[in-house]
């Protein structure tokens, strides 16, 4: 299903209507809400982040850069996928600055998108959540493709339909692809425990 008046909005904001992004946001908060209790359940509560907190820094954090670069509701919602990691990463890092190391795990599952259910999440520190983020970020410089489909999963449990529409590819390629992400994330994760 097309939304004319939502892909209107974007390009409006694209073109530098801040309006236009205050509009976007109005019509899509329970959505972005919805995404970003996701995201916070991907990674347990963290640093006490909430719900309405992570679409409110989200917000803040789109409308502050100077180009929007979505075409439809999918992009924008893996956009905001994109700017939720970073906020609950720079939530991490703050809290290791604070603590250095201490601290609570938080669940992070790698695995929750899976059709058969997946495995038990793992439990990643501030310290994991930085090694999770440095391994999406290699990854995005070798797969960017790859980066943004972790993203769309971890960050915002975009359904494969979701992810695969976004992105204009099958929901097969999408499947095959998540499950080479996360092989490669896995062991980055491992790697990066070893050390």
């Amino acid at each position: 299903m097309v939304d004319q008046g939502f892909e209107a909005e974007l390009q409006a904001w694209a073109g530098g209507d801040q309006s236009a992004g205050d509009r976007l946001y109005a019509s899509a908060y329970e959505e972005l809400k919805q995404v970003a209790s996701r995201s916070l359940r991907a990674y347990g509560h963290g640093d006490q982040l909430h719900t309405t907190l992570l679409v409110n820094e989200c917000y803040l954090k789109l409308s502050a850069s100077s180009a929007i670069n979505a075409d439809t509701r999918g992009h924008f919602l893996a956009l905001c996928a994109r700017a939720m990691r970073q906020i609950i990463v720079d939530s991490a890092r703050r809290q290791l600055a604070d603590k250095r190391g201490a601290g609570a795990a938080w669940a992070v599952t790698l695995s929750h998108a899976d059709a058969d259910g997946g495995s038990a999440p793992n439990q990643l520190s501030p310290d994991s959540i930085a090694a999770l983020d440095q391994a999406l970020t290699d990854l995005d410089r070798r797969e960017p493709r790859l980066a943004r489909i972790a993203e769309c999963r971890i960050f915002s449990g975009m359904s494969t339909d979701e992810i695969a529409r976004t992105f204009g590819v099958t929901e097969r390629t999408v499947q095959r692809e998540w499950q080479r992400v996360k092989a490669l994330l896995l062991m980055a994760l491992s790697a990066g425990s070893d050390a």
